[in-house]
């Protein structure tokens, strides 16, 4: 029995469905990891406000299953769902585009400089004697 024999042999219909779902991780992996952080924040929001899964569900209008299958952190949420989520539980889970105060305000910090330089503190190329070896 040649190796891939062997192997063909081990083989199954559930390894073969297990490959699928590791292909979709990898092929989905940037949406996969914000989806899980978004069930995160969700899950500690409803901790923190003493709200179960099946209030949230009836808030939103959904089925108390599809409220469990978004904070498995599987599911790839609309800005529909999104923004309910946010407006129910007073969350923040999108970035707020419109909001131009945070980057002016890095630019500000930016040229804040702590300390002065002086162009006499840095030399220069012409101030060194560079010694060629012949």
């Amino acid at each position: 029995m040649t190796t891939k024999e062997k192997f063909m042999t081990l083989v199954s219909p559930a390894n073969e469905e297990t490959m699928r779902e590791m292909h979709f991780r990898q092929e989905n992996k940037t949406w996969l990891r914000k989806s899980k952080r978004i069930a995160l924040k969700v899950l500690l929001a409803l901790r923190e406000q003493g709200i179960n899964q099946k209030e949230l569900a009836e808030k939103m209008q959904v089925s108390p299953q599809y409220i469990s299958k978004l904070l498995k952190g599987n599911e790839n949420l609309t800005l529909e769902t999104l923004t309910k989520l946010e407006d129910i539980l007073n969350l923040k889970l999108l970035a707020d585009t419109t909001n131009r105060k945070t980057t002016d305000t890095h630019i500000v910090h930016i040229f804040e400089m702590k300390q002065v330089y002086n162009r006499n503190e840095f030399s220069t190329y012409s101030d060194h004697k560079i010694a060629v070896a012949s």
